[in-house]
C-alpha cells in the first residue's frame, strides 16, 4: 500500500495508525526503538487514560473516522491464534485474517459508545489498509462505496457508487458537496490519452459524473498528492522521476470541482512524502524536514527538521495540531509566536512497545488508540488481539511550548 495524503475535509477524517501503512509495526513482536532526542510532552498536559470498553470484539486495523462529533472505528481484521515466527527454511501456511463487518461509534462528550451492525454485508472491506475514504457529513466514501451510520438505529448501510473508471495513485477528496478524485488515468480508460493526468468528479445527490483532465502533457510519473483547502482541491503531481522512495520535479496544481479549472501554484525541484492542510497552509513532510507552502503565491518557508530523522503520517487535530506518527513514535509539532518551531514527543500508552495494527486518530482534540495485535510475553511470542483503548484528552489543543 503506497503512502497517501493526509485529506483535511469539511470535518477532518483521519485515517491514521502508528506507523507505516497505518499500522503500529509489521511483526508482532517490534525491535527495541532508539533512544530519541526529542523532549517527551510534559506531565502537565496530561496523560494517557483508559477508554471505556467498547462493544467490539478484539481485533486491529479498524478504520477510524472523525465526523465532528463521534469518532466511528469501522471493520478491521484479527489474527487470533497465530504461532510464533516461522523458522528458517520451514514451511509455513500463512494465517488468513478473521475480517469484521461492524463498527461502533465512541462519543468524547461522555465517553459512550454505540455499536454499529452492518446491514448490507459489505463492510469486511473496510480497515486502515483499505481504499482511501473521506467523510461527507453523513456518509463515508470510498471510490466505489457509500457508507452511512445511523446511530440511533445503532446500523452501517452501505450501497456501491459509480464514480467512473478507476485512477492509478488516486485517494477521494470530499469537496463540499462532491467527492473529487485526482490521479493517474493509466490505459485512458476516463480521458482517452494513457497516462493523462485528471479529475473525476462525482455528486452523490443527482448522480452526476465529470472528467476533467488537467491542461497539461501526461506527466510521465505516477505519484500524486492531494488536500483539500476548504476552497480549493490541492495537488503535488510528480512530473519527472519521483517514486515512492525518491524525490522528482513535481508541478503543483489546484483544482476548483465547482468550475471545473486548474490553476498552477508552483513548479518544484522535489515532491512531498506527505502534505496536509492545517486550517492556515499546506504542510509538506519531505525526507529531512517539514515545509509550507503559500497555495495563494506559491511560497515556501522552512518550518521543521523531521524528530529523530524519521518520516511518517501527518495528521491534524479539530485545532490545527499537527501529529507526526513515525515508525520511532509520535510527535506533536509545536510553534511559537515569533515562528519557531519544533517537536514534542508523545509518550506511548501502556504495551505499545508489543503491540501493532492499532487504530490512531484524532477525536476533535483527543487523541484516542484503540485495539491491535499483541505479542505474548509466554507462548514463545504468539500473538493475541485486544480491545483496549487509550485516550488522551485535549492534547490537540493544549498550549505546547518545545
Amino acid at each position: 500500500m503506497s503512502r497517501r495524503s493526509a485529506h483535511a475535509v469539511a470535518v477532518v477524517v483521519l485515517m491514521t495508525m502508528m506507523a507505516g501503512c497505518g499500522a503500529r509495526g509489521s511483526e508482532p513482536v517490534k525491535e527495541p526503538v532508539p533512544t530519541s532526542t526529542v523532549q517527551p510532552v510534559p506531565a502537565s498536559a496530561g496523560e494517557w487514560q483508559p477508554m471505556g470498553a467498547a462493544p467490539l470484539s478484539p481485533r486491529g486495523g479498524a478504520l477510524p473516522v472523525w465526523t465532528g462529533e463521534r469518532l466511528l472505528l469501522l471493520g478491521g481484521y484479527r489474527f487470533d491464534e497465530q504461532q510464533p515466527p516461522c523458522p528458517p527454511a520451514a514451511a509455513c501456511a500463512a494465517v488468513e485474517p478473521t475480517r469484521f463487518d461492524d463498527g461502533a461509534a465512541w462519543d468524547p462528550a461522555i465517553g459512550a459508545w454505540t455499536h454499529l451492525v452492518d446491514t448490507s454485508g459489505s463492510l469486511g472491506r473496510l480497515s486502515q489498509r483499505g481504499d482511501g475514504t473521506v467523510w461527507s457529513g453523513t456518509s463515508l466514501f470510498t471510490r466505489g462505496q457509500q457508507t452511512t451510520p445511523d446511530l440511533a438505529a445503532g446500523t452501517l448501510t452501505s450501497a456501491p457508487i459509480d464514480a467512473g473508471p478507476a485512477l492509478v495513485d488516486a485517494d477521494p477528496v470530499w469537496a463540499g458537496d462532491r467527492l473529487v478524485t485526482i490521479g493517474w488515468d493509466y490505459g485512458g480508460s476516463a480521458s482517452g490519452v494513457d497516462g493523462q493526468l485528471v479529475a473525476q468528479v462525482f455528486e452523490p445527490a443527482s448522480g452526476a459524473r465529470a472528467v476533467v483532465p488537467w491542461p497539461y502533457g501526461p506527466p510521465g510519473a505516477e505519484s500524486v498528492r492531494t488536500a483539500w483547502t476548504g476552497r480549493e482541491v490541492v495537488a503535488f503531481v510528480a512530473t519527472n522521476g519521483a517514486s515512492e522512495t525518491d524525490e522528482g520535479t513535481s508541478r503543483v496544481v489546484a483544482f476548483d470541482s465547482a468550475a471545473s479549472t486548474w490553476r498552477t501554484i508552483a513548479e518544484r525541484a522535489d515532491g512531498p512524502v506527505e502534505i496536509a492542510w492545517d486550517g492556515r497552509r499546506l504542510l509538506l513532510e519531505g525526507r529531512r524536514e517539514i515545509n509550507a507552502l503559500d497555495v495563494a503565491t506559491g511560497e515556501t518557508t522552512g518550518v521543521a527538521s523531521l524528530p529523530d530523522h524519521a518520516d511518517g503520517e501527518l495528521q491534524v487535530s479539530s485545532s490545527g495540531r499537527m501529529l507526526l506518527q513515525t515508525w520511532r513514535g509520535s510527535y506533536l509539532l509545536v510553534e511559537k509566536d515569533d515562528g519557531a518551531a519544533g517537536w514534542l514527543r508523545v509518550p506511548e500508552p501502556p504495551l505499545a512497545d508489543r503491540t501493532t495494527e492499532s487504530t490512531v486518530a484524532w477525536a476533535g482534540d483527543d487523541l484516542v488508540v484503540w485495539g491491535g495485535t499483541q505479542a505474548s510475553e509466554q507462548d514463545d511470542g504468539a500473538t493475541r488481539s485486544t480491545a483496549d483503548g487509550w485516550v488522551w484528552r485535549g492534547l490537540g489543543g493544549k498550549q505546547l511550548t518545545s
